[in-house]
């Protein structure tokens, strides 16, 4: 049996009378077999350290991945922003050019409304001329209503009747033409007479008057002819067509507003309120569209 020299007393009984214990060591073998406790616990440490850096790395490499995806995220905002921006932009240049275009067709329009403002009175001005030398083309001429259509009738003979019935002496050479409007109407067409000047159409138109008004004894179809009925007959100037929609026109609205009084003759269409005004003189349906101020009659105005 070896023993290391340490393990072994320096006295010759101890050499001779070793210990009986088998796995006795010296102070030496046993510190040799003990390990190093600080090495020890420095090795644990380092595997500590170790295993904490690593959980650390991952974490850092996780956030690094977060993080990339982020940047990955930012940079696809941002190429939105960047596509969305190009596209605002795009967009405000469109809007630009379609704002200037809008403002060059309001000016055009702008033009144009005044063009047909212009033309608009300038229509207005030559209708009012074409009607006042429509008018003056029908100054000698008297319409008579209510004389009933007769089957070989002759006009002639009915101008003769008319003037006897109101004593005045009309001559076959005062009279230049004589004839009957065309109409639809059930109640028969007007009777127009077409004299050489005007004073002698004056005079049957005044006569007409003082029959009505101041004798207080209208006119029937009876005193004309006893083939007749006794239907009243007005006799009145001939109006141009647009005097007879004004006259129309004026008497709807006189009937509307209180009008006590409206007539037309070879100078126009009048409308009088009350007795001892002087009476409206009306050329044009603007005029009877702005007494419509409560627009009874608006649909005629379409």
């Amino acid at each position: 049996m070896n023993f290391h020299s340490t393990c072994i007393t320096n006295s010759q009984d101890g050499l001779k009378k070793p210990t009986r214990n088998k796995d006795w060591k010296c102070d030496n073998c046993i510190l040799k077999i003990i390990p190093d406790r600080r090495n020890h616990d420095k090795s644990d440490l380092n595997k500590d350290d170790i295993k904490n850096i690593k959980i650390n790395l991952n974490n850092i490499s996780f956030k690094l991945d977060t993080l990339s995806d982020s940047i990955n995220k930012i940079d696809s905002i941002e190429k939105s922003i960047s596509f969305i921006s190009s596209k605002v932009d795009e967009f405000n240049v469109k809007f630009e050019t379609i704002l200037s275009k809008l403002k060059t067709h309001e000016k055009k329009n702008i033009e144009l409304e005044k063009k047909c403002a212009i033309l608009e009175r300038e229509i207005l001005s030559l209708s009012r001329n074409a009607n006042t030398l429509e008018q003056q083309n029908l100054a000698n001429n008297i319409e008579i209503t209510g004389i009933p259509k007769t089957e070989n009738e002759s006009l002639v003979v009915i101008v003769n009747s008319t003037s006897k019935v109101l004593t005045i002496k009309v001559e076959s050479n005062e009279v230049v033409n004589s004839y009957r409007t065309k109409t639809t109407k059930k109640s028969g067409s007007n009777v127009v007479i077409c004299f050489a000047d005007k004073n002698k159409k004056d005079e049957i138109i005044n006569m007409m008057k003082k029959r009505s008004k101041i004798d207080k004894k209208p006119l029937l179809a009876c005193d004309l002819s006893t083939k007749f009925t006794n239907q009243r007959v007005f006799i009145n100037d001939q109006l141009s067509y647009n005097n007879k929609k004004l006259r129309w026109l004026a008497k709807l609205v006189g009937t509307q507003y209180g009008f006590k009084y409206t007539w037309a003759n070879s100078s126009g269409v009048y409308m009088r309120k009350n007795d001892g005004q002087v009476g409206v003189k009306i050329t044009t349906s603007h005029q009877l569209m702005d007494l419509d101020t409560d627009k009874k009659i608006s649909e005629l105005w379409m």
